[in-house]
């Protein structure tokens, strides 16, 4: 399905370009998809993607143009940060595992 603002909903899954679990659509803010905090691999934080990154919809998925390793050079958090997250950063906020693919704390 051809992506707009009008198929993109709340809780629906949104995955990198490789199928990988990303986050869940809290909901849109102006031009960019809020991820819930709640999702593994946020870091109990939100994040925030830029819509043209959405690639496709199919159902309750939104795949995006990057795969899961590229995702976080694109996304904001709630202090403003934008950008790659070094990997010190990463397994501070949480994300270290999630972006090995893994479940935290295993």
């Amino acid at each position: 399905m051809r992506p707009t603002r009008e198929n993109i909903r709340e809780h629906m899954e949104v995955i990198g370009a490789d199928g990988g679990h990303v986050g869940t659509v809290d909901h849109l803010d102006g031009e960019r998809i809020k991820l819930t905090r709640t999702d593994r691999g946020s870091g109990g934080r939100h994040h925030w993607l830029p819509l043209s990154m959405v690639a496709d919809i199919e159902g309750e998925t939104l795949r995006l143009t990057v795969p899961l390793d590229r995702v976080a050079g694109y996304w904001q958090n709630e202090d403003g940060y934008t950008g790659p997250i070094e990997s010190d950063e990463a397994e501070t906020r949480g994300m270290g595992d999630a972006l090995r693919g893994k479940e935290p704390g295993r």
